[in-house]
């Protein structure tokens, strides 16, 4: 099994408290998807990232590779960030990647990297903790809170923005409407038709309000459509099949 860059950074999003058990790790599905997630009393926050694609890595022999349990794993943060550190420095994303290779040590996760020249290895226990459902938890986010819509595009209110534009307005109103007590809340309001999106905050301590829009983006690509491994996240392949059986009978 590989891993790529891309995969690992999904620990931003991870809790830093111990006591949130499985949160406070990095979540390794059997198929090499990575989750990474924190749960508050304000709601849950998190981010998975899709399975790293052989043909894009350029890997020299490390050793025998091991493959993630059924049950998937829980890896500690402290193990996601020296493995972080072990990736290449150079530019080259296809050296930018991880393979879980086999430990002498059955019940460790060890993770080697190669920049062509220099091998590194790290291991660690995984977490003998369970992980939440992070799917259903994103099936209620897509489609409401019983998710009979998730995967149909069409039930979806929708809007593209660019990315680092978003990020710079965000920390912008983060800066104006500051709050010391950890209440962060941002109203965020789809214009009609997919024009763009409002953002309205609070400082609590002045009394002022704060309201930033960023208008929508036209990508290249049009709008990024469904990838086969996002539909299986919440079963939309299985409910395919399911109505083509009907059909046939």
């Amino acid at each position: 099994m590989i891993v790529s860059k891309p995969n690992l950074q999904v620990i931003a999003v991870a809790s830093k408290d111990e006591f949130d058990q499985g949160l406070n790790g990095l979540r390794l599905e059997p198929d090499g998807t990575t989750v990474g997630g924190n749960s508050s009393r304000e709601g849950v926050t998190m981010m998975a990232v899709s399975p790293a694609i052989r043909g894009k890595a350029r890997i020299p022999s490390v050793g025998e590779e091991a493959e993630i349990p059924a049950s998937g794993l829980v890896l500690d943060l402290s193990l996601v960030e020296d493995v972080i550190k072990n990736m290449p420095k150079v530019k080259r994303p296809e050296l930018q990647y991880a393979v879980m290779t086999k430990h002498q040590d059955a019940r460790r996760c060890e993770f080697t990297t190669n920049d062509m020249r220099k091998e590194k290895k790290v291991s660690d226990i995984p977490k003998m903790v369970g992980y939440p459902d992070w799917r259903k938890v994103l099936q209620q986010v897509v489609a409401g809170p019983n998710g009979e819509g998730a995967g149909d595009e069409e039930s979806v209110a929708r809007v593209c923005v660019n990315r680092k534009y978003l990020i710079n307005l965000l920390k912008a109103l983060e800066a104006s409407c500051p709050d010391k007590g950890d209440y962060n809340p941002v109203w965020i309001e789809l214009g009609k038709g997919g024009s763009g999106l409002m953002l309205r905050c609070v400082n609590w301590t002045t009394g002022q309000r704060a309201i930033g829009f960023i208008q929508a983006f036209t990508s290249r690509e049009g709008w990024l459509e469904w990838s086969d491994w996002e539909r299986k996240l919440w079963g939309v392949v299985k409910k395919v099949k399911k109505l083509l059986k009907r059909k046939k009978v």
